[in-house]
């Protein structure tokens, strides 16, 4: 083990207009035009975690993978969690 703490952090994400996204087996969701948090949390590796979140071309891994890639979504900002 690395020795890095566990962290937390939050994803300020913005949605332009209104999109319908495929998450995965979930189904379709739709999200309404707005602002919306995602609260993330990272074992080891924390830098590449966000920089995954923030990357335009990635493997679809995560439920929040299939919102950040919809059309319309944008404003992906971080603010770091201390508990």
């Amino acid at each position: 083990m690395s020795g890095e703490a566990h962290r937390t952090y939050q994803l300020l994400i913005e949605v332009t207009k209104a999109v319908t996204v495929q998450v995965g087996r979930l189904g379709c969701f739709e999200f309404v035009a707005g602002n919306y948090i995602y609260t993330g949390s990272a074992l080891r590796n924390f830098e590449a975690r966000i920089q995954r979140h923030q990357s335009a071309v990635k493997k679809m891994h995560w439920h929040i993978d299939y919102l950040l890639a919809a059309p319309g979504v944008s404003g992906l900002r971080r603010n770091d969690v201390i508990a």
